[in-house]
């Protein structure tokens, strides 16, 4: 494939979604919300749209495959042997458990004041709204793994990994600054995650096991460090400083990509 054709079908990828992430933008203000409130964005109306913009970007993705690429969406990579489902239990459960003790470790050293919320199904935005919540991440990472990893390495794994592996993580980088509030913490643990979840993509060749990884962090984001303000198991009644969540997300994503190198390691 010619640099200029891959190129082309990167940028084009951007543009489309930098389309339907400004249209759902748009369909999700005239409901009166605000994105960029995290507050806002467990509205079951707010779900419901970006649920369907996701799903829609996932077709998009896969008309680019068949028409410019000459693939089908299955050439990256869906396939989920006992393997990586024994694998994508352990990084979850790893995830969640890394997170509980390092709060438990600050909230010792007196860095934060965390409680635990009792009665936590009771106190969540209701059952629906939390499941439905669960639900659209698991999509939102699908769809950002099909994009980022999936599609990013298919196009630009003939040009090396490290020039695939930095602008995918870019692009990945980038792409949040659409919908949150520009912090250099918290670009640094978008970037750390892109690096992260390309090389489990790479490792792994499954893009179940990657957006597996992606929800598990998109997962304790919002039940453990409460970064959308509600659902969250923890109260903080002393924040946590941002350069400590940086540091949690380095220290998982590191751990995250060696245990998977050394597992798949094994099977090969």
């Amino acid at each position: 494939m010619e640099i200029t054709q891959a190129i082309l079908q990167i940028l084009t990828a951007i543009v489309v979604s930098f389309f339907l992430s400004v249209l759902a933008m748009r369909t999700i203000k005239l409901t009166g919300a605000d994105l960029k409130d995290v507050k806002q964005r467990n509205r079951k109306d707010v779900l419901v749209i970006a649920a369907i913009f996701n799903v829609l970007f996932i077709i998009i993705v896969s008309i680019l495959l068949k028409f410019w690429n000459h693939q089908s969406i299955s050439r990256l990579g869906f396939s989920f042997a006992n393997k990586d489902i024994v694998l994508s239990v352990l990084t979850f459960t790893f995830t969640t458990g890394l997170a509980f003790l390092f709060i438990s470790y600050l909230n010792r050293k007196k860095i934060i004041s965390v409680s635990f919320v009792k009665n936590y199904f009771y106190h969540a935005t209701g059952l629906s709204n939390l499941l439905l919540a669960f639900v659209v991440l698991f999509i939102a990472a699908f769809q950002e793994e099909i994009l980022f990893r999936g599609y990013f390495a298919l196009v630009l794994f003939p040009f090396g990994l490290i020039s695939a592996l930095i602008i995918s993580s870019l692009a990945f980088t980038f792409w949040h600054y659409l919908t949150n509030k520009v912090r250099f913490y918290q670009t640094l643990d978008w970037f750390m995650g892109g690096i992260m979840l390309f090389l489990i993509y790479w490792l792994s060749g499954s893009i179940w096991v990657a957006t597996i990884v992606h929800f598990s962090r998109n997962f304790i984001n919002v039940t453990v460090f409460n970064i959308s303000s509600s659902n969250a198991i923890v109260i903080y009644n002393k924040p946590i400083p941002s350069k400590y969540k940086s540091i949690y997300t380095i220290a998982n994503s590191l751990v995250l990509v060696l245990t998977v190198y050394f597992y798949y390691y094994q099977y090969s």
